[in-house]
């Protein structure tokens, strides 16, 4: 068995393993790591197959998810506080 052989293996392993794991987990942050990790492992499967703009197109798109999410968290946050704000001026 190559090494090559060997890392397709491993990476497929990681992929499958954390894939099921983000499945049947219950809590969500575990869920996350476990997406996560089983992006990562199909991003080292496209480096492995040697198409480098994919792999990496998929190792950064786990980061701009959690950008956008801190964006929309912030908006709704901001309209929160907008009506708290509005209902303090009323009563007064």
């Amino acid at each position: 068995m190559s090494g090559s052989t060997i890392i397709f293996y491993l990476l497929s392993i990681l992929t499958l393993v954390s894939g099921i794991l983000s499945v049947t987990t219950r809590q969500i942050f575990r869920a996350a790591i476990f997406l996560l990790f089983s992006l990562i492992g199909i991003a080292g499967l496209y480096f492995w197959m040697q198409y480098e703009f994919i792999a990496a197109v998929q190792a950064v798109e786990p980061m701009l998810w959690r950008q956008l999410a801190q964006v929309v968290i912030r908006l709704q946050l901001a309209a929160l506080f907008r009506v708290f704000d509005g209902l303090e001026h009323e009563q007064s």
